[in-house]
């Protein structure tokens, strides 16, 4: 609903996950995780939910 939104950091790095998540492709999703992480740390929640879908990549590569 925020116009701004599509070009913020967050929408960019959502958009990269999900880029990286139809792909089935876990080190691409792990490099978009990571450098996101570099400038804005993701707190304990995050992480969890982010390996746990990491980890359903590695369970059912190629989502698409």
């Amino acid at each position: 609903m925020d116009n701004t939104f599509p070009s913020t950091r967050e929408a960019k790095f959502v958009t990269a996950l999900l880029d990286a998540l139809e792909e089935g492709n876990e080190e691409a999703f792990t490099n978009v995780v990571f450098e996101y992480d570099q400038v804005t740390k993701l707190d304990n929640w995050k992480t969890a939910i982010l390996l746990k879908i990491k980890r359903g990549i590695q369970q059912a590569p190629g989502l698409t």
